[in-house]
């Protein structure tokens, strides 16, 4: 598909349940798929690239609690001025797998935008992506403090995103349970906190929100403030069989991790930490109320 016209869209889905297959789209001033109105919409074998669109979803815009699901395809090169430069979704649920993101940007969420749905990626890149903002990687979000959203990251790689403010791989806001496995965090980067994994909870939500982090490693990210790899503010937080290497944040503290509790409590087994630098916590700061436990 190339050179199509439309208000907004090359593809557009109005409430119907479809799989769009094998196709490429490039150089265009439009979204290529638009979704809404409870549509659920597959893309398997998918390239979309270089696409540019004025606000939010350069490539993909699901709206109106449907679904998006994507497999073993590619998108790069996608701008948005907005939101999400390859993907922009709102109360829609978002499953990705076999997937390649590559250099997509956009002001927040440089890649992956998903605001009140839940959030799915397996054995997938996310690499290169660029905010001006938040989360150049991935912007998840709740917009109710009580919601019940789930963001699931299991074998995915996450090289070389950087962000202009908190959160270069990944920005999340009050998501309820987030599982983090078997995942790769290399050379992110921030100008605030955060390299890797941003993590904020707003205080007195109930239940308290969870972080697992299974099995993953951390190397070589960097934050501008607080931060290196991880800064995660009132979730109850696990951590375990993890590498943390040469993660940064040389201007202010928690070179690996920053750590914030109201009454939240951060566990940590089996998981090792070298060669970091901070002003306070070369690897772990921990403040407020935190209860810490390591193995």
């Amino acid at each position: 598909y190339r050179n199509n016209s439309g208000s907004s869209s090359v593809i557009a889905v109005n409430g119907a349940t479809v799989t769009i297959s094998g196709f490429t789209i490039d150089s265009t001033a439009r979204r290529a798929l638009r979704a809404y109105n409870g549509a659920n919409v597959t893309l398997d074998d998918v390239d979309i690239d270089g696409l540019t669109y004025s606000t939010s979803g350069s490539a993909l815009n699901c709206i109106d609690s449907g679904s998006l699901t994507i497999t073993g395809s590619t998108l790069s090169n996608n701008t948005a001025t907005s939101q999400g430069g390859a993907v922009y979704s709102n109360t829609c649920d978002v499953t990705i797998s076999t997937s390649t993101f590559d250099s997509n940007s956009a002001p927040t969420g440089g890649q992956i935008y998903v605001r009140d749905g839940d959030l799915s990626i397996t054995s997938s890149t996310v690499e290169d992506g660029t905010s001006t903002s938040y989360g150049a990687g991935i912007y998840h979000e709740a917009t109710s403090t009580s919601s019940s959203l789930d963001l699931t990251l299991d074998t995915v790689t996450f090289t070389s995103n950087a962000s202009g403010n908190h959160g270069g791989a990944v920005h999340a806001d009050d998501i309820l349970t987030i599982d983090i496995d078997d995942c790769t965090f290399t050379s992110n980067t921030s100008t605030a906190r955060a390299g890797a994994l941003f993590l904020n909870q707003s205080g007195g939500r109930s239940p308290r929100a969870t972080l697992a982090i299974d099995g993953s490693t951390f190397s070589g990210n960097s934050a501008g403030t607080n931060g290196g790899a991880l800064y995660i503010e009132r979730a109850d937080t696990t951590i375990d069989d993890c590498g943390f290497d040469d993660d940064d944040a040389t201007t202010s503290d928690g070179g690996a991790i920053y750590f914030v509790s109201g009454e939240e409590d951060l566990v940590v087994s089996n998981s090792t930490f070298t060669g970091h630098d901070a002003v306070e916590g070369g690897a772990l700061f921990l403040d407020a109320d935190a209860s810490y436990t390591t193995s």
